[in-house]
Order: C-alpha cells, then sequence, then structure tokens
C-alpha cells in the first residue's frame, strides 16, 4: 500500500478421442491415453519438449500395471481389494454398456477439471462419476510419479488436440484438460490456481497439511470437502462459460460518482468496531466501497473469494443475515476469518464485515446496523441502487460500431465493461473471441484477429488495456482503433467514477 491508494495486487485470479471398449469376456471399460495422442508434447521444468514415446518403456510399464491393477480390483497405492471384485466377470452387459456409454459422454466434454491426492485418489471431478474419473486420475498420478522419480517435473503436454496441465500443491494434484480452441497453459493453470484458492477458503493450508500427515497419503479428502463441492462446481462452470474477471484478471468496479464513493467511505470508517478488519459494500458482485487496514493490501484472488461467498446461492437470495468461516489464503492461508453479510432490504447491495475474532458476531450485526441507517440517511444506500441500474455501453463511451469492449487499468487491476449478450450464442462467440485475441496477442503491440464474423482487437500498454469486438459487416479494423481511442478517452475522463482510486483506510 503506498500514498494512500488502494491497491489490488496482480495476481492470478490471467477433437476426437479414441473411447475405451468394454470386453465381452472381463466386461471392463479400461482407461488410457491412447485418445489423448501417443506422440503427445510434454513439457517438463527443466527438461525440453519430449514426447511419450521417448519416456520408453518405463511409462507404458506404470499404465499397465495401473491397467492390471484395476483389473484386479485394486487401485493404485491401495493394499484392499475392492468389495465387487468377485463380480467383476459376473456383471451383466447392459451394465457395462451404460459404463460405457458414462465414459463417451465423459470424453465428449471438451474442458474438464479433476483434483487427486498425490497418491493418486480422487478427491473431485466437476464432470462423470468416480467409477468413470478414478482410473483416468490413476494414469495422471502414474505419468506424474515418473517423472517425479526422473527428478523432474510434469508441467503440461498436449496431444490430439487437447491440453493437460498439472498443479500440485499441498499434498495434492489439480489437473485441466481442454479441447477449448486458443486456452494456453498459462491461462488453465491460472484457472488451477483459482481452485486451489478456492479449497483452501473452506480448508486451510494447516488443515490440508494436517489431515495428510495423520491419515497418510491414501487420506480420503472427500469426506472433508463434504458440502463445498457446490463451490467448486460453480467456479468450474464459470471458468468454461467465461467469466471477464477471470480472463482479464480485474475487478468490476460500482460506476458511481466519486463524492459519493467518499461519504460512504467515511461512514465506514466512522462505524467501524474495533474487530472490523474489512468492510465492503457491493452491488451485485461489483465493489462500491472498501474499508481496509492501513498495512494490508487486498489481493483480486481473496477479494473474489470474498464476493462469491457473499452472492453465492443460499446467500444472496436469504434476506437473513450469515456468518461464515472463511480463510483469505494470500492474506493468511493458515488460518479463517469470519465474514457477517447481509443484504438490507432484500435488495442486491450487500453490507460485509470481515473480522478475525470468531466470536464478533453480534458486534459485526451492530457495526452493519449503524453502516446502513447512515447510509440510508444520507440516500447513499439508494445511489448505490442506482447505479447498480445504469449499463455502460459502447455508445457511451463513443464507439456505437463495436458490440462489446473492456478496459482494464493495469495500476489498479480493475475493469470497465459493457455488458455481454444475454443471448447464449452471441454470448459464446464473443468469449470464443477474446480467447482467441488473448492467445494470439503480441505485448506493447495493437494486434487485430478476425473470427468468423467478428473483429476483435486489443490494445496494452504498461498501464491499461483496450479490448474490442466488433461485427465485420459492420466495422473494419480501423473503426476498431477508433473505438479503443475512444475508450480510452472516456476512461480517462470518468476514471474518479470507474475505479477506485482510494480506499478508506485505518
Amino acid at each position: 500500500m503506498s500514498n494512500g491508494r488502494l491497491v489490488f495486487s496482480d495476481d492470478h485470479f490471467g477433437s476426437s478421442s479414441s473411447r475405451p471398449s468394454s470386453s465381452s469376456a472381463r466386461s471392463i471399460v479400461r482407461p488410457s491415453l491412447k485418445g489423448y495422442g501417443s506422440q503427445a508434447s510434454l513439457r517438463g521444468s527443466a527438461t525440453t519438449a519430449v514426447s511419450v514415446a521417448s519416456a520408453g518403456e518405463s511409462v507404458d510399464g506404470r499404465l499397465n500395471t495401473l491397467r492390471i491393477a484395476e483389473e484386479a480390483g485394486v487401485s493404485d497405492g491401495d493394499d484392499e481389494e475392492d468389495e465387487d471384485t468377485s463380480s467383476v466377470c459376473e456383471r451383466d452387459l447392459d451394465e457395462d454398456d451404460e459404463r460405457a456409454h458414462d465414459v463417451d459422454r465423459w470424453l465428449s466434454r471438451r474442458k474438464h477439471f479433476l483434483i487427486l491426492s498425490a497418491a493418486g485418489k480422487p478427491i473431485y471431478s466437476r464432470w462423470g462419476s468416480s467409477s468413470v474419473t478414478a482410473g483416468y486420475m490413476g494414469i495422471f498420478q502414474a505419468v506424474l510419479g515418473f517423472y517425479t522419480d526422473s527428478g523432474d517435473t510434469l508441467r503440461s503436454f498436449e496431444g490430439d488436440g487437447a491440453t493437460f496441465v498439472f498443479s500440485a500443491k499441498n499434498e495434492i494434484i489439480l489437473v485441466a484438460v481442454s479441447r477449448v480452441p486458443h486456452e494456453t497453459v498459462s491461462m488453465l493453470a491460472g484457472q488451477l490456481d483459482l481452485l486451489h484458492a478456492q479449497i483452501l477458503s473452506c480448508l486451510t493450508r494447516t488443515q490440508l497439511e494436517r489431515v495428510f500427515v495423520r491419515g497418510g497419503s491414501n487420506f480420503d479428502l472427500r469426506r472433508v470437502l463434504t458440502g463445498n463441492e457446490v463451490f467448486l462446481d460453480g467456479l468450474c462452470d464459470k471458468i468454461a462459460r467465461g467469466d471477464l474477471e477471470l480472463m482479464f484478471n480485474g475487478m468490476h468496479v460500482l460506476r458511481l460518482r466519486s463524492t459519493f464513493r467518499k461519504s460512504i467511505e467515511s461512514i465506514l470508517l466512522e462505524k467501524r468496531s474495533k474487530n472490523v478488519l474489512y468492510a465492503i459494500i457491493a452491488h451485485d458482485r461489483r465493489l462500491a466501497a472498501v474499508l481496509r487496514p492501513r498495512a494490508h493490501s487486498l489481493f483480486p484472488s481473496d477479494l473474489r473469494l470474498l464476493l462469491e461467498t457473499m452472492y453465492r446461492p443460499g446467500v444472496r437470495e436469504s434476506s437473513d443475515e450469515h456468518w461464515i468461516p472463511l480463510c483469505l489464503p494470500k492474506f493468511n492461508d493458515s488460518g479463517f476469518l469470519h465474514l457477517y453479510v447481509c443484504f438490507p432490504g432484500g435488495g442486491r447491495t450487500a453490507v460485509a464485515l470481515v473480522s478475525a475474532d470468531k466470536d464478533a458476531f453480534y458486534e459485526l450485526r451492530v457495526c452493519a446496523g449503524e453502516i446502513e441507517r447512515s447510509m440510508r440517511g444520507s440516500n447513499l444506500m439508494r445511489e448505490v441502487e442506482r447505479a447498480g441500474e445504469r449499463l455502460l455501453l459502447p455508445g457511451d463511451v463513443g464507439a456505437p460500431q463495436i458490440d462489446h469492449f473492456v478496459y482494464r487499468s493495469n495500476e489498479r487491476v480493475q475493469l470497465a465493461a459493457s455488458p455481454l449478450p444475454t443471448d447464449r450464442r452471441r454470448r459464446n462467440r464473443v468469449i470464443r473471441a477474446y480467447r482467441h485475441l488473448l492467445a494470439t496477442r503480441q505485448a506493447g503491440k495493437i494486434h487485430a484477429v478476425a473470427r468468423g464474423q467478428l473483429r476483435a482487437l486489443a490494445w496494452e500498454t504498461s498501464t491499461f488495456a483496450v479490448y474490442a469486438i466488433a461485427r465485420a459487416d459492420r466495422c473494419e479494423t480501423a473503426g476498431l482503433i477508433a473505438a479503443a481511442n475512444a475508450i480510452h478517452n472516456f476512461a480517462a475522463r470518468e476514471a474518479s467514477r470507474l475505479f477506485m482510486a482510494s480506499g478508506a483506510a485505518f
């Protein structure tokens, strides 16, 4: 934190496949890497690109061992037999056909997120049952183990139109598999960081390490995470749909007159009680004002966790008060803070207070009530609600020829953007165009691409970035450049409303 400015530290927020076949003799579906390309390019931490074939017979030996163990009813790393081992050969063909259909359906998805323990124990998969995903997780663990035994670390590999990215942290392995066009390794690695932060938000790093020390490497972490899968599901769905904040690594701020924002910050400072560490006023996930300790910055990933928790299902729809334990990994990944959140009047404006004291609920309830009364008395609550109803359209910034834009303040790690199309197909086309643009951009240069019926442009500098998309039949590249200039000029004029240049500090 410098010069009294609220600084968001710039961290991560940035085909065909072979189908396993069922055998009438053994009636078992055998997972393999065949569908992902036998000559997949591998990237290690120290070695240059090699191939699966160059790994030699050791990899094949590990995979064959895994398949034999699976057929015998023993999972990799386990000494105990599966309860159904004796009936493997007697299973009904219809049951196997159904499982084969589940595998085919799982493989047909263009993107997957999987989490497993270092011993290969399944922890989480966004899609597919454990009976479908367990074998593939075992294969991933075996391949990673081969590189670990060789003194190297496998970060990613590509094959058959798919990109595989791995991240090993705190005794767990996170895997992203993507056939989505223009999703780079760095993009997928950032998404895995988000999933890891989501896990730490409900299970601190200290607790995560402790359970594996006490339970061993084969400990089933699913028992500890029970009930929190819905938050991982929500994050995976948001990533898969394409979320601007995640794609452009920034936070949306409510467009609000600077005098109103400063008045809200003054109220937060005046009404703060001694155990309040952070205070947030937000409308529909967009920040209106923040109170923070002078000695601590707010990291985008921590702030995103706070906002996602405030607006998660069951909290936003309820008019009740909520008291939620939450770990903010960038602030302190070894302990919990406690979040008080309410939605005055049942609207979309939230008052959220964070404390390190687990017994401060009643204190924070009183504090939130005083903040709400002061804001209503000054008509600031209504101003926040009005600001939330106003949309920032391309025509408002002097660029009516384009369909969508994103402006990023690099200094503040904040975004100003027009709303995405409500039509699903149009929205998906815009998201795909942005992915293409981000994957092919050249730092420090104006870069334009054409994708189908759309044209897209990126203008990136050390202090700001402008991204714009338009229909090819309405706008040439010159029109996109003119739009980018108009957007930048508008952002410069309206910076005090579009962005939080300062925050309330104590």
